[in-house]
């Protein structure tokens, strides 16, 4: 019934622009809808030769002409993602940003119940410890490597369906497995999968945004949706404490829980959200008319389109090759690696600063309330938008309708010294015996300068690699995943050998080196543009 319904949908919509191509037959060129995860854009059209006029006219007298498809949105076509309503676009842009919320929170979830899981799978010692958190660790590498294969499914079979319902549905799945598993290898494969499945909704919620905000309103919309994809890690483990520590339910309803969440919002989608994809779309009322004017494939009008297999095999290659052949990637990619790694790494070190291996002895949830002071911080940052958006705005209309990408790193400027301050003063204080409320304060300072740089160094690649800037951006959610997980495992040892302050000093020490990265291509950033060869041209 599911399927079916998917399919009445999806028939609705098509029939829906079917309809307004009668209506708007005279279709004016204008820009495609994304500029980021569609490498081949709307207008890039196959033009008929003078040859084939030539045969055409050639043909008889009195013969109807073919006229040419239309492959764009008229101004103010109804069917395009951008002319929705803001009520409209907001309910899409939530129900979007929940997707990133659930797939994202899912990675840490099993981090808080690893004692009870090992005692349910009889795992001992620091092994068995290392063991139970495979079960993190697999699920953000796995997250990691199922980016690459987001972009070219979206962008040939659309958002909607092969991304974000499959994904869920698949992820689901995957979570009731965990969920019944009976024993440790079950588990840990089955978080595996959860994670390669949940993957692509992190790459194209920026395609989604695209369709349907503009670059100017996405100054405001992307911090929005950048909190939600930070809120979800670090919300779970607060949720997944109180669940390993109920007498009511058992450890693994975290996985249960999981299930239900990703099954609802694949059904709120199915059930509420249209295909957003601008090729998709302009790809299937090219479709329909050619076949009621009787054009045949090839025809003056139809959209150049690569295989799928083309399209992989370019999303598996380009992110890498991006990364070691662009300075401003590399370094970018770099400083996120280092967020997620503190980000992550504070995962089970939160339990050596505040549970009862640490300075303060709270509660298993006690520790997982601790967790909600990042994601204060998360959302204290949102407040500088009010700043940045009104500047952004004025360089607008200075620069008659163009603004260089170094204006979007303003967040950065302003997150970058906070970071390793915040580092420091999370490694320092608890030692000293001071009310665990200061530790709490500088995590909140911490998430305020993890999400502003995540913001800027992301609108920054959208706007600086416009042409390549989807697998600019798999590349950096390939490599900070894995660091992530890496560090997953390695935060504990590092702690035990080195002490907690000794250990968070090399990771704020690293912060500090970074720090000035934003500042430097804010300052220089067009030079570096202008001796990319990806880079977009546009001057400071």
């Amino acid at each position: 019934m599911l399927q079916y319904g998917l399919v009445i949908a999806q028939v609705r919509q098509y029939r829906a622009i079917a309809q307004g191509i009668e209506q708007n037959h005279n279709i004016s060129t204008a820009a495609p809808a994304s500029n980021c995860e569609v490498p081949e854009p709307a207008s890039d059209i196959e033009k008929g030769s003078a040859k084939s006029r030539e045969e055409d006219e050639g043909q008889g007298q009195g013969q109807d002409h073919t006229e040419p498809l239309p492959l764009s949105w008229t101004p103010n076509d109804p069917h395009n993602p951008q002319n929705w309503s803001y009520t409209r676009k907001w309910m899409y842009t939530f129900i979007v940003c929940m997707t990133n919320f659930i797939t994202s929170g899912a990675a840490s979830f099993d981090t808080e119940v690893v004692p009870q899981a090992m005692q349910t799978y009889n795992l001992h010692g620091t092994s068995g410890e290392q063991v139970a958190l495979l079960a993190t660790t697999l699920y953000m590498v796995m997250f990691g490597l199922g980016t690459p294969i987001a972009a070219p499914l979206s962008e040939t079979f659309g958002r909607r369906n092969p991304v974000y319902i499959f994904s869920l549905v698949g992820m689901a799945c995957f979570s009731l497995g965990s969920a019944a598993a009976p024993n440790a290898q079950t588990w840990i494969v089955c978080r595996a999968f959860m994670g390669f499945f949940g993957s692509p909704p992190a790459v194209t919620f920026g395609g989604t945004s695209a369709d349907m905000w503009s670059p100017k309103e996405r100054t405001y919309i992307f911090p929005v949706l950048s909190s939600f994809v930070f809120l979800g890690p670090f919300i779970s483990p607060t949720v997944a404490d109180f669940i390993a520590t109920s007498p009511l339910v058992d450890w693994h309803w975290t996985s249960w829980l999981t299930a239900i969440l990703a099954g609802a919002l694949a059904v709120t989608i199915a059930v509420f959200v249209p295909e957003t994809c601008s090729p998709v779309l302009l790809a299937y009322r090219a479709q329909c008319v050619r076949r009621g004017s009787g054009q045949q494939k090839g025809s003056p009008g139809s959209v150049k389109t690569s295989s799928l297999l083309t399209k992989l095999r370019n999303s598996m290659l380009t992110p890498w090759t991006l990364l070691i052949t662009e300075p401003m990637l590399t370094l970018f990619t770099l400083y996120l690696s280092i967020i997620y790694s503190v980000l992550f790494g504070l995962l089970p070190g939160f339990t050596y600063i505040f549970g009862k291996d640490g300075y303060y002895n709270f509660s298993q949830t006690g520790v997982g309330l601790c967790f909600l002071a990042i994601d204060v911080g998360f959302l204290a940052a949102l407040p500088i938008v009010f700043w940045v958006y009104p500047r952004y705005l004025k360089k607008l209309k200075e620069g008659g309708g163009k603004v260089a990408p170094e204006e979007r790193l303003w967040y950065a400027i302003i997150g970058g010294p906070l970071l390793p301050i915040s580092i420091f003063w999370l490694a320092w204080t608890p030692p000293s015996g001071v009310s665990f409320w200061c530790p709490l304060v500088a995590s909140g300072v911490f998430g305020i300068a993890s999400l502003t740089i995540f913001i800027s160094i992301y609108q920054y690649t959208i706007d600086a690699y416009e042409r390549v800037c989807a697998s600019a951006l798999v590349g950096m959610t390939i490599s900070r995943y894995i660091v992530g997980a890496m560090m997953v495992h390695a935060a504990i040892p590092m702690i035990q050998h080195m002490g907690l302050p000794k250990a968070l000093t090399v990771w704020g020490a690293l912060a500090a080196v970074m720090a000035p990265v934003p500042m430097l291509f804010y300052w220089k950033g067009h030079v570096f543009r202008a001796m990319s060869k990806r880079a977009t041209d546009m001057g400071a």
